[in-house]
């Protein structure tokens, strides 16, 4: 499965995720040779930015396990992470308890 939601291989994502609904989150576009991603701690930093300016809490060690668990699947392509506020009730505020979702 060439998706993974969360760490784990899926294709579907809740109607409720904040990103879907109103554009709450971010996503690096990040090229794959030979199963590993190029320039990878460049697109840490610039998503660690991107998550403390919208307030997301986001586990770049996790991140960072997962983006070259998936590469190395992927071996040679571009993967595309997404990173968003995860779950929320209907309105423009969201959850405190949101958990990020990628």
């Amino acid at each position: 499965m060439f998706s993974w939601i969360d760490g784990c291989p899926a294709d579907l994502l809740s109607i409720k995720d904040r990103g879907l609904a109103y554009g709450d989150g971010l996503f690096e576009t990040i090229a794959v040779k030979h199963g590993r991603p190029s320039l990878l701690e460049r697109h840490l930093q610039r998503l660690e930015g991107g998550c403390a300016r919208l307030g997301i809490a986001a586990d770049l060690n996790l991140v960072r396990h997962e983006l070259l668990a998936f590469a190395t699947q992927l071996g040679d392509g571009v993967m595309k992470l997404i990173m968003t506020r995860g779950d929320s009730q209907r309105g423009y505020a969201p959850a405190p308890n949101a958990q990020p979702r990628r």
